[in-house]
């Protein structure tokens, strides 16, 4: 699999974590930003299983209650899971926002949706980040800045080999779809939108907040927005991470 134009190795003295490019068809990618012995954000996860082209993604914490679902047949939902809807005694539809797959930016590449977690997002776990041994750690931004993993999909075996050539960006890893084809996780830093900043403190001030979603008490919830963004002039799905809230929260005011 190939992406021209792509960077690796560091940014000055700072170590870019090796990208996870599995071999075989599915899997998953997950990874964070900052120091998980430290301040860092929630983690996430992208996965696909061997027998479809399916493709999930969500906070790794929140897997098991709420996932955006990209499926083959078209139908690109952000949903809660079946389990979680039991649990809240959700009857009917569980899907919470629906999105139009995105065009192709050339033929057999498309750039399907961008998670950004920006520097605001980070809090000192306190042992919350379980399983950190197996993310990918990127390191924290600086202060009114973000880390955006770009979620790209190709459509065969062909076009990954012929490549293409993209802004330069980090590459946080890769993995084989069924059928042929391939999903890149592609990293960049860029400036905080003013709006997801000032967002960040509306929702660290109303753990409520409706358009976010939470799990676990009210002391312990990972937050995160969804919506559209423009990426590279195209209009695609978008995750933002807004942390968890009540830490975030606790920790400014000292």
């Amino acid at each position: 699999m190939k992406v021209t134009g792509c960077k690796s190795g560091t940014i000055g003295a700072v170590n870019m974590p090796q990208p996870v490019d599995l071999d075989g068809v599915g899997g998953a990618i997950r990874f964070g930003i900052g120091d998980p012995a430290g301040r860092c954000s929630a983690s996430w996860r992208i996965e696909a299983v061997k027998n479809s082209r399916d493709i999930y993604i969500g906070p790794r914490r929140l897997f098991g209650t709420i996932k955006l679902s990209l499926h083959e047949s078209g139908k690109w939902r952000l949903t809660y899971t079946e389990p979680a809807a039991v649990k809240m005694g959700l009857v009917g539809d569980r899907v919470i926002h629906r999105y139009e797959p995105t065009a192709d930016v050339v033929p057999g590449w498309r750039l399907a949706m961008a998670i950004e977690i920006p520097e605001s997002s980070l809090y000192v776990g306190e042992g919350l980040v379980a399983g950190a041994s197996k993310v990918q750690w990127w390191p924290a931004p600086k202060p009114l800045s973000a880390i955006v993993f770009n979620v790209w999909i190709t459509e065969s075996d062909e076009v990954d080999q012929t490549g293409m050539l993209l802004p330069a960006q980090f590459v946080a890893g890769s993995f084989h779809l069924f059928g042929g084809g391939s999903v890149f996780v592609l990293v960049e830093a860029e400036p905080t939108d003013q709006k997801d900043h000032e967002l960040m403190v509306t929702a660290a001030r109303n753990v409520s907040w409706k358009k976010a979603i939470a799990n676990g008490d009210s002391t312990d919830q990972d937050f995160f927005s969804w919506g559209m963004g423009l990426r590279d002039g195209l209009e695609i799905p978008r995750m933002v991470d807004l942390g968890n809230l009540t830490r975030v929260r606790e920790q400014a005011s000292h």
